[in-house]
């Protein structure tokens, strides 16, 4: 009666111990608290908005920071010192002191610069080829000396891009908790349906075949008989002139962008790792 008892208490724990697991993972994919909508995110250094635009982009960055729990600036900037634009970006998004994950967009005159850099949960949501296509949109406007309209539409597909990553994010934690439900109930299940069998008093059986060992059967006859053959040829693959196979595959590699002069991961000066890309305009 005392191992019944235990065993019991084991099963009413089970239910604890599933809700358990799926609070974690709900722990595991929630975002921290937003960000602070007074945070100054755009900076003019070339004087290249008007108030208005700066307050209208600063709110728009704001409402994508709080959306997403994400730092998101915007910067227009002198000459890079030397750097690269990429790597300008990164420094500049930490000597501002933002957070561990956010992404920065900068432009400098200078030499026609622009520069991304991306960082924390934002890295892997911002691919080479998701750069390429924030610079598809902001570029149009930039080659024009449309500054102003060039970040807005930045701003605007960095929304959608992360948006899109959010709902891949929140559909895997769908089926993750689906997982761990039907594993909860099979488990739920399956300890009670064991110990019930385990359990259970021995039966009678009306004949004796249960009763028979393995070894008490004897072959009285044998005989081999031949039933059907089959034959598998396989053809040897034929080469060509110069010994290799007459299959033949392209080494030509493709940067898959037409924007970006140079991207990828990479570190700022103080370590911190980013993704990013620049190029000119």
């Amino acid at each position: 009666m005392v191992g019944a008892g235990m065993t019991k208490n084991r099963l009413q724990k089970i239910p604890r111990l599933v809700i358990a697991v799926l609070l974690a993972l709900i722990g595991a994919v929630s975002f921290a608290p937003a960000a602070s909508a007074e945070t100054p995110r755009v900076f003019d250094e070339l004087d290249l908005f008007t108030d208005a635009q700066v307050t209208s982009l600063n709110a728009r960055l704001a409402q994508i920071a709080a959306k997403y729990d994400l730092d998101v600036v915007a910067a227009t900037v002198g000459p890079l010192a030397g750097k690269s634009a990429q790597l300008y970006a990164a420094d500049f998004y930490e000597a501002h002191g933002f957070g561990k994950d956010g992404a920065i967009l900068i432009l400098s005159l200078d030499q026609r610069d622009w520069g991304f850099a991306a960082t924390g949960r934002a890295e892997p949501v911002f691919t080479l080829e998701v750069q390429d296509r924030l610079a598809d949109v902001f570029l149009p406007h930039f080659r024009l000396d449309m500054f102003y309209s060039g970040f807005s539409a930045w701003a605007d597909e960095m929304d959608r891009q992360l948006s899109l990553a959010q709902q891949a994010r929140n559909q895997s934690a769908i089926v993750a908790y689906v997982v761990v439900g039907l594993i909860g109930l099979g488990v739920a299940f399956a300890v009670p349906l064991v110990w019930t069998i385990r359990h259970k008093s021995i039966r009678g059986v009306r004949t004796a075949d249960a009763y028979v060992k393995g070894n008490g059967f004897h072959v009285t006859a044998q005989q081999d008989q031949l039933v059907n053959t089959s034959v598998t040829r396989t053809a040897i693959p034929q080469s060509d002139s110069y010994g290799g196979s007459s299959s033949s595959s392209s080494s030509g590699i493709s940067s898959g962008s037409r924007n970006i002069s140079s991207g990828g991961s990479f570190s700022s000066s103080s370590g911190t790792r980013f993704t990013g890309s620049s190029g000119k305009f």
